[in-house]
């Protein structure tokens, strides 16, 4: 296969999930639950590089840092779209 035909097939995916979506009457109800769930995994991957229970190598910490880092942007850039205002379709 071709990468046109794979990204045509990702496209195809992703727009009968927003279609799936619209038909449903998707509102904010379920994005409201994302947030608090990837802040926790932000504290999870911390615990796992720092905490007792474990003892990652150096590489192992840097990962772990870097990984929480990246959930807590998506994590903040979420929440802040869940306080703006819903513009109408």
């Amino acid at each position: 296969m071709s990468s046109t035909s794979d990204s045509k097939g990702a496209t195809d995916v992703f727009a009968s999930i927003k279609l799936h979506q619209r038909m449903q009457g998707s509102d904010r109800t379920h994005s409201t639950h994302a947030p608090p769930r990837r802040f926790a995994w932000v504290a999870g991957s911390l615990f796992v590089a720092f905490g007792p229970a474990f003892a990652p190598t150096l590489l192992g910490k840097v990962f772990a840092c870097a990984q929480a880092a990246m959930v807590f942007l998506l994590a903040e850039l979420h929440f802040v779209a869940l306080r703006r205002p819903r513009l109408a379709a």
